[in-house]
């Protein structure tokens, strides 16, 4: 890194995310990684690599504005290649439970995942941006939310919410409530 620029965050944000995750898992805990932007990233490393998660683990995945593909596959294809995130499909090697991605089409920076995706159940959601067209005459369209509407937006949440519904408890778990682990989006 620059010597004027502060060091790379990822060798510690993903080490810590994985223990997280672990801890929860080890605590009766139902996992689901909530990540948005370099977030997502982040997540995917997490996930993606194998003996860092206890075994019978599903976490679900939800992300958004997730530059993994637009930019990241475009940017670094040795890298961030379909071969990256076959195991994260639902149902593949990474054990995910479900992954859902939402995207604005006005999002300069998120997109789609599922085109570098081989099989699997489509995980994408593009979502109508702005989520109405009605204005009243003589006031400001509604606005686009871009890259930072999601946290704001009800359509995201109430599908989080469907997905923390149904993920798998362990025997005499099913009561505990899933716990939302968001990724880093930068350093703390």
């Amino acid at each position: 890194y620059h010597p004027l620029s502060p060091p790379c965050y990822t060798e510690r944000a993903i080490p810590d995310l994985q223990r997280r995750m672990w801890w929860l898992h080890d605590s009766g805990g139902r996992v689901m990684l909530v990540a948005h932007s370099q977030g997502a990233v982040l997540a995917t490393a997490a996930l993606v690599q194998s003996g860092c998660r206890p075994a019978g683990d599903q976490p679900a995945l939800i992300t958004f504005g997730s530059p993994v593909c637009k930019l990241y596959s475009w940017g670094f294809p040795g890298y961030f290649d379909p071969a990256l995130l076959e195991p994260l499909r639902p149902g593949g090697q990474a054990g995910l439970h479900d992954w859902r991605n939402f995207y604005y089409p006005t999002d300069p920076i998120g997109g789609l995942v599922d085109r570098d995706l081989p099989g699997g159940d489509p995980v994408d959601t593009e979502l109508l941006d702005p989520a109405e067209c009605y204005y009243l005459y003589g006031q400001a369209p509604p606005a686009s939310k871009g890259h930072s509407g999601y946290w704001a937006d009800a359509r995201v949440w109430s599908q989080i919410d469907g997905v923390a519904a149904g993920l798998p408890g362990r025997p005499g778990q099913d009561d505990v409530p899933p716990v939302l682990v968001p990724a880093p989006a930068r350093p703390l």
